[in-house]
């Protein structure tokens, strides 16, 4: 059952019981915990975001350091790849 089809008879029944209180506005719990989730939401969303930007600048920045067969001599990249098995890479 929708609450604006319920609205009107839930007034009434707590007009009745205490007439000094009023009903100003009728929203279902679903509604009450989407609104108070809206903060947390949003720092997922913004962390997964930043998350995968600095994933993509860590790949960029890790593939500036290897060399390119074509445009490396075959001497610089086997010097490469021997200093790069050493642990001197970059």
């Amino acid at each position: 059952m929708r609450p604006e089809a319920v609205a009107g008879a839930v007034r009434r029944a707590i007009r009745d019981m205490v007439p000094t209180v009023t009903v100003a506005k009728v929203t279902t719990m679903t509604d009450q915990v989407d609104a108070s989730m809206i903060p947390e939401r949003l720092i997922a969303m913004l962390s997964g975001f930043f998350g995968a930007v600095g994933a993509l600048l860590a790949a960029i920045g890790s593939t500036a350091c290897w060399p390119t067969p074509s445009r490396a001599a075959p001497a610089r990249l086997a010097s490469v790849w021997r200093s790069a098995r050493r642990g001197a890479m970059c």
